[in-house]
């Protein structure tokens, strides 16, 4: 599992005396600081203001490669098996193409239309391969798994970042 480094970035609203006007680009402890001296100012009625910190990563990605890929070998994206099929009559199975990369742009569409994966992941096609990037960003999108059961290859079994 890799690590990644975060950015942290602070949205505020505050009405009347603008508290936090120097918080867009600084380092997370002077962030802390600085909201810590707003909820002072919140403890003797100073004013209102609604903070919202963001954590901004990396979002973790697998690939997926086709090779000479056929009815019913199979691609599992986080969990969920999908099924290649000449005629798919499911949400879990997609359509095998001509060729490796009409497949994976099949693969690709069922993927991003999957209302399962939906929340977690998207892909995008380029040839006979499938980039599946993690919603979620930071290392959490690394325990998402990754499989196949024939005629290609994946990245690894966890996404990474």
């Amino acid at each position: 599992m890799s690590q990644t480094q975060a950015k942290y970035s602070i949205n505020f609203v505050c009405s009347g005396n603008n508290a936090l006007s120097n918080l867009s680009n600084v380092s997370i402890a002077n962030a802390l600081r600085n909201i810590g001296s707003l909820f002072q100012r919140f403890g003797i009625g100073g004013y209102s203001s609604i903070v919202e910190v963001n954590a901004v990563g990396t979002s973790a990605t697998g690939l997926i490669t086709l090779s000479s890929f056929v009815a019913n070998d199979t691609v599992t994206v986080a969990g969920l098996v999908l099924t290649g099929k000449a005629s798919p009559t499911t949400s879990v199975q997609f359509k095998i193409g001509a060729s490796d990369t009409a497949t994976a742009a099949n693969l690709a569409a069922c993927i991003n239309a999957n209302t399962t994966l939906i929340p977690l992941v998207s892909a995008k096609a380029s040839n006979a391969t499938v980039l599946v990037t993690s919603i979620a960003t930071g290392t959490i999108g690394n325990f998402l798994t990754l499989a196949i059961s024939a005629h290609g290859s994946v990245s690894a079994s966890t996404f990474g970042t």
